[in-house]
C-alpha cells in the first residue's frame, strides 16, 4: 500500500537499518526526519518508489540520534 504523506514531519527512528518496501508520495511541503532510537552512527531506511504530487518540497533531516555518518 502507498503511504500518502500529506505535508507535516514524518520521524522515522530505529536502532537498526530498515526496508519497508512501500510506495511514498509527497502531496504537500513536508520533512522526513531519519533518527535513531539510540545514539550512533545513522542508519538507512529504505521505501519504495518516491512520488511527488502537487510540486511540494520535500525535505531530509538528520535527528539527533544519529551522531555521525
Amino acid at each position: 500500500n502507498t503511504i500518502n504523506f500529506n505535508g507535516g514531519n514524518l520521524l522515522i527512528s530505529d536502532a537498526a537499518s530498515q526496508s519497508y518496501g512501500n510506495p511514498l508520495t509527497v502531496n504537500a511541503n513536508a520533512t522526513l526526519t531519519a533518527d535513531r532510537t539510540t545514539a550512533g552512527a545513522g542508519v538507512t531506511y529504505t521505501f519504495g518508489a518516491l512520488g511527488l504530487t502537487n510540486d511540494p518540497n520535500l525535505t531530509i533531516a538528520t535527528g539527533t540520534g544519529a551522531t555521525s555518518g
